[in-house]
């Protein structure tokens, strides 16, 4: 049976819920605010929280708060006169569903029986997880399982999106063996590796002529998938050209070799990895939307491990049993010095990096019981310390802002329109963009840098994460200076900046700007 917490201050409606969930077996609390509940819910877990929209717009990114608890409930949105804007927020942060109070006793009732059903209220999310080389009790992680998890009986295509190195083909794997279709073979396509020449015959195969050496007939890549599934790994590589005949194929389920001949049926599900931003691409015109639609049935972002919290040190400790159990020697430690180490970092390579840095520790430490920092290679074991030094030197001074002080050199000058309405008012100042001197009429983008020593350069990291980290800064402060300039207005700053309500309201959450 589940803990389930309600947040509302409508005795009516705390009323019908408790008819409804009590009689089931549920336990239920009952809080007055965001706050309230997300301190009772730290104190003693809960399964599954319903908010009041109004009440959840009263504190910034509250459903996002509750999904960042560990273990992390559910969340159920409910309303009394229905808002699209609110629900949108809500939805976008994680919550379940958005639902009309005259609606939701049955509506939840039946969710939690569903949930319970699908082990989600069990709190074993981690355990069932490592089964398949997941490894990690953060909230977010555990998150993602569970999307897996209600989604295993169906055989809706899914898109896996997140850095190199986070756990994208783990995750197939275990979306595959979870599936109806383990029988079936996992049949895995590294889009990044095909050559552009012979892509199409390695999909679909190829008739006997079809070309020079084509002595006979081929078996392409997605008929081996019948009846199992199909793993597109770095599917925003794959070539325009073939984009527009794969998606014949997702339709139809049939097509036809290279070479011509009958067409050829393949009875598949779809898993589909990338770490790069395929609406993007879209905008580009790298990437086909049609495509994208069919890819993304059900989306997965896996979270980088810098946001993982201590599954750093779960997923080390996992790595160095693995060693052991293999080399048949007992079990080694890990030193407090090296686990604050690499709390310390921020693992531009994610998952993949810390296993590899694990491995080699253990290799230099093979006659010690206890793994210590200086087992590390001197280029990684200098990495963690920069890192470390640098995280600690930040904490200390500024707080304002996480970067790096080769970072902070970095000033970006952001273009904004002007925008004719509403009026720039005495008591309300022209929108402030970082760096910009011209005002509304900046039209200018430009990097400065000021001089900065190579040990800072050394701690900002790669090309890489500096780009990531000025286009952040580009996207908040082109956001805010967006938002003031329309005084507001959604319609108008979706013109001006050419996205969609959606795609705006997910990064004005992801920079904070709303609240």
């Amino acid at each position: 049976m589940a803990n389930v917490m309600i947040v509302d201050r409508q005795s009516d409606f705390i009323r019908n819920m408790e008819r409804t969930l009590l009689s089931e077996g549920h336990t239920l609390s009952i809080a007055g605010s965001v706050t309230e509940c997300l301190d009772r819910c730290r104190f003693r877990p809960c399964d599954l929280v319903i908010l009041e929209d109004r009440l959840a717009a009263e504190c910034h990114n509250s459903v996002a708060s509750f999904r960042r608890l560990a273990p992390a409930p559910e969340v159920v949105v409910v309303t009394g006169r229905g808002d699209p804007l609110l629900g949108e927020i809500a939805l976008l942060e994680g919550a379940l569903n958005y639902l009309e109070k005259q609606n939701a006793p049955a509506a939840i009732r039946s969710l939690l029986t569903r949930l319970g059903q699908n082990s989600i209220l069990s709190g074993n999310g981690a355990g069932t997880a490592a089964r398949f080389g997941i490894v990690g009790e953060s909230a977010r992680i555990i998150s993602c399982y569970n999307l897996i998890m209600r989604s295993r009986a169906s055989d809706v295509s899914v898109l896996l999106e997140g850095e190199t190195g986070t756990g994208k083909e783990l995750f197939a794997k275990a979306i595959h063996k979870l599936s109806p279709r383990v029988d079936g073979q996992l049949v895995t396509v590294d889009c990044a590796s095909l050559p552009e020449t012979l892509v199409e015959s390695l999909l679909f195969g190829y008739s006997r002529g079809a070309f020079t050496g084509a002595d006979g007939n081929r078996v392409g890549l997605v008929k081996r998938a019948d009846g199992g599934t199909l793993f597109l790994d770095e599917v925003g590589e794959l070539p325009l050209s073939v984009q527009k005949k794969f998606l014949r194929v997702l339709q139809e389920r049939r097509f036809r070799p290279v070479g011509g001949g009958n067409e050829i049926s393949s009875d598949f599900r779809l898993i589909a990895a990338t770490n790069r931003n395929l609406q993007e691409m879209v905008d580009q015109g790298l990437f086909r939307s049609d495509l994208l639609y069919r890819l993304r049935t059900l989306k997965i972002t896996l979270p980088p491990l810098r946001d993982r919290g201590e599954d750093v040190v779960l997923i080390a400790g996992h790595v160095i049993k693995e060693q052991c159990r293999r080399a048949g020697i007992p079990c080694k430690r890990l030193s407090g010095e090296f686990l604050e180490k690499l709390r310390g970092y921020h693992w531009p390579g994610n998952v993949r990096e810390l296993v590899n840095m694990v491995e080699s520790a253990f290799a230099m430490a093979w006659d010690d019981e206890v793994l210590h920092t200086e087992h590390l290679p001197p280029q990684l074991h200098a990495r963690l310390v920069r890192s470390y030094y640098s995280s600690r030197g930040l904490a200390q001074g500024d707080n304002s802002c996480s970067m790096s002080p080769a970072a902070q050199a970095v000033t970006v000058q952001v273009p904004v329109r002007p925008v004719a309405e509403p009026a720039v008012s005495a008591d309300r100042p022209p929108a402030d963009v970082s760096g910009c001197s011209g005002g509304h009429g900046c039209n200018e983008t430009s990097l400065q840098h000021s001089p900065a020593s190579f040990e800072e350069f050394e701690a900002m990291g790669s090309l890489r994460d500096a780009r990531r980290l000025v286009t952040e800064r580009f996207e908040r402060d082109y956001l805010r200076a967006l938002r003031a300039a329309t005084g507001h207005d959604v319609k108008k700053a979706c013109a001006v900046s050419g996205l969609s309500r959606a795609r705006l309201y997910e990064l004005y959450r992801k920079h904070g700007i709303l609240g």
